[in-house]
């Protein structure tokens, strides 16, 4: 039998709280068409040179394919918990102080675990926290919301259309969700689709583009931002539209979003680029080499980027890289 070995590449990656980061990993060697699994890591600043942790990072493994991460703010009954979707509709929901979580399934998600009584609903694809809910989006119009006492809720009345025998192809294949709160909440996905609910239904934003949509990202009610194909950025809302800001030609794709420090910064497989509100430019980190990134977070103290190999964070002055303890060391 040949070993397998520890290294790892990202699957997707979050901010916590400062030098507070949360991954899913996934063990290069591992074949994840064989194995369900997914190591859960985490790096704390604070945890170096500790008893327990000295080089800062701790882990535990997940029986799932984990493709999105987010974090659910602590509740005056309940503290921080750090959230992990599979493909598949399973949530892990867990408390990294406690050292414990618990695994729960959105009833009619995904392919191999459940179909749904009219038909197939297929994979989901990204959770996120939006107000106090955690929100799942995914193909064929699945959107859900978790209530705190009934579960994983359909939320997705006038979207969801499930695949059937008469019906193979993905209806709005959602990639990502975001909002301002409960009532005021943006999904978006391939072919220039985006949905915006105002808290009594969904309507079909008017987008000036139909390339595949890979992220939204709010910032405000009137500041929102959508990337996706081919360098499209939108910057808009729902109630007073959107306009494309893209200033490149070139078919990059933009993975992610986010803005730091009044700069709108953008992942791309080319590297990490930033909008300055007139034009889309290389970001030049002086590390050597430059950074591999495809997520960007933030929470308004740092940007941190997360790459399929490469981990970097930014103050407002310098980058450093992060290196991964399982990992060749990259750079000098």
């Amino acid at each position: 039998m040949n070993r397998i070995g520890i290294e790892v590449h990202f699957l997707d990656g979050c901010l916590v709280e400062g030098g507070y980061v949360y991954l899913a990993e996934q063990l290069d060697d591992l074949d994840p068409e064989t194995y369900l699994h997914t190591r859960m890591g985490c790096f704390m600043e604070s945890f170096v040179g500790s008893s327990t942790h000295p080089n800062g990072w701790g882990y535990h493994d997940i029986k799932a394919h984990i493709i999105s991460v987010c974090v659910k703010k602590a509740t005056p009954v309940e503290g921080r918990r750090l959230c992990a979707l599979s493909k598949e509709g399973e949530v892990e929901i867990y408390s990294n102080g406690q050292g414990q979580g618990i695994l729960e399934k959105i009833p009619d998600a995904g392919l191999r675990l459940s179909e749904y009584e009219d038909g197939v609903t297929g994979y989901v694809t990204h959770i996120r926290e939006i107000g106090s809910t955690l929100f799942v989006c995914g193909l064929n119009g699945q959107v859900y919301a978790r209530d705190p006492l009934l579960g994983w809720q359909h939320h997705d009345a006038g979207l969801f259309e499930p695949m059937t025998d008469d019906k193979d192809e993905p209806t709005h294949s959602f990639t990502c969700i975001d909002g301002n709160h409960e009532r005021d909440v943006y999904v978006v996905g391939d072919d220039g689709v985006g949905f915006h609910f105002d808290g009594t239904a969904w309507h079909r934003l008017d987008l000036p583009t139909d390339e595949h949509l890979m992220w939204v990202r709010c910032f405000g009610r009137d500041e929102v931002y959508i990337c996706g194909a081919n360098g499209v950025l939108l910057r808009g809302c729902a109630r007073a539209g959107f306009r494309d800001v893209s200033t490149v030609n070139d078919n990059y794709t933009w993975w992610c979003v986010t803005k730091f420090k009044d700069v709108v910064y953008l992942a791309a497989s080319e590297g990490l680029f930033a909008w300055d509100g007139q034009c889309i430019a290389p970001v030049v980190t002086g590390l050597t080499p430059e950074i591999e990134t495809w997520r960007v977070d933030t929470d308004g103290t740092a940007l941190w980027s997360f790459g399929v190999k490469d981990l970097a964070w930014f103050d407002g002055q310098r980058w450093q890289r992060l290196h991964h303890p399982d990992n060749p060391r990259i750079g000098s």
